[in-house]
């Protein structure tokens, strides 16, 4: 992805990306606690897990 937004300019390795989407990962962690605790709350959750390919 980053090289099609660069033109092929930049060539960042896999390692660098693995890292990049950890940290990206830790710094949702709050996000993550706050909105699971709020749903817990809920009396009805639905998900529809349905695909609509086009």
């Amino acid at each position: 992805m980053i090289m099609g937004l660069s033109y092929d300019v930049l060539r960042p390795n896999q390692g660098y990306l693995a890292k990049l989407q950890k940290q990206a990962a830790k710094q949702l962690a709050p996000f993550n606690a706050e909105l699971k605790a709020k749903l817990l709350k809920q009396k009805l959750l639905y998900w529809d897990d349905t695909v609509e390919m086009g």
